[in-house]
């Protein structure tokens, strides 16, 4: 193995979801539970490499290691500023959380009081996270999530695409808090790899390894 196999990566990976408030009390979120970004990051240290874990709300504890560093946010603009602080010191960037697309506006303080009348929120797009990290790519290998339930692949392809990504691995909703699941990760090559009814942790390890040899043939 040459000495640049050896060079430990900086990973920034992502995991769990994230809270758009409607009030001080109530928001909108979904029901991812952080999982995957764990096993990601996990694995990245166990290989020997750096990892800033960014988190959003979620009830598991993520893992302990002295090779993570642990950022916590609750929106997906909080999301966004801490990727970006991150990233341009960055070699591999696992988008594996699962941001909320849409935001209350405006958001109300207090606690809204309950009405006779029916309650209509207007929504607003939240940044495309990963799609901005895409267009600026300059070294760093980037992989993404698509979680579809019709159309997977050629959804997931797309994405892949327009986001400039190097992998995307492909889901279904079956999969969010489960331990195992079906998945797929298609490359900008065409090739798409199967995983049938894998652990998150094994899908986790098989994605630290495809970063490493894409770092590796980028020749850093």
């Amino acid at each position: 193995m040459s000495s640049d196999a050896l060079r430990p990566l900086r990973f920034l990976v992502t995991a769990g979801p994230t809270r758009e408030y409607i009030d001080d009390l109530r928001y909108l979120t979904n029901g991812s539970t952080g999982r995957m970004g764990f096993c990601v990051a996990r694995a990245a240290a166990e290989a020997g490499h750096e990892v800033v874990l960014v988190i959003g709300p979620t009830p598991l504890a993520p893992p302990a290691h002295e090779r993570i560093r642990v950022l916590r946010v609750v929106s997906t603009r909080d999301l966004e500023a801490a990727v970006r602080t991150e990233y341009n010191a960055t070699d591999v960037v696992v988008m594996a959380a699962a941001p909320a697309d849409y935001r209350p506006e405006p958001r109300i303080r207090g606690k809204r009081k309950k009405t006779a009348g029916d309650w209509m929120l207007t929504l607003t797009r939240n940044p495309d996270i990963l799609a901005g990290l895409g267009r600026e790519k300059t070294h760093q290998v980037l992989i993404g999530f698509a979680l579809e339930a019709e159309n997977g692949e050629a959804n997931a392809r797309g994405k892949l695409e327009r986001k400039n990504l190097d992998a995307i691995v492909l889901d279904s909703p079956d999969t969010v808090g489960a331990h195992e699941s079906d998945f797929t990760m298609l490359t900008p090559d065409g090739a798409s790899t199967p995983y049938i009814s894998v652990s998150k942790d094994f899908l986790a390890l098989n994605l630290v390894s495809f970063a490493t040899k894409a770092k590796l043939e980028q020749g850093d």
